[in-house]
């Protein structure tokens, strides 16, 4: 007995499988959030979806205390270079990382 599987196109299957690939459950609640359900399962307020429109949050005022980067001054220069570090470990440790050529494998 043939399946029906077995009647639908390689492309068919292929088109299908991409679909289903794209789908999130983002897509899913935005697809069924407008779903007239009855009896108990009715809706009794609008159902909202977080995420599916943008934030617009407002301007904070340039003297609000949340407003930290309007409020922080220029910083002068430290006077030297916070990346620098002290050579670390033991003598012979020291001595091995100054060869030249030398790669050190962990």
């Amino acid at each position: 007995m043939p399946n029906n599987a077995d009647q639908i196109s390689q492309a068919e299957k292929r088109r299908i499988l991409a679909e289903e690939r794209f789908s999130s459950y983002r897509d899913h609640a935005e697809a069924n959030a407008d779903l007239e359900l009855g009896g108990r399962f009715s809706k009794v307020t609008k159902t909202t979806i977080v995420g599916a429109a943008p934030i617009s949050y407002p301007r904070l005022p340039l003297n609000s205390p949340a407003n930290q980067a309007a409020m922080t001054a220029q910083e002068p220069p430290l006077g030297y270079n916070i990346n620098d570090q002290d050579c670390v470990g033991e003598v012979f440790e020291r001595a091995e990382a100054r060869k030249p050529g030398r790669l050190r494998r962990l």
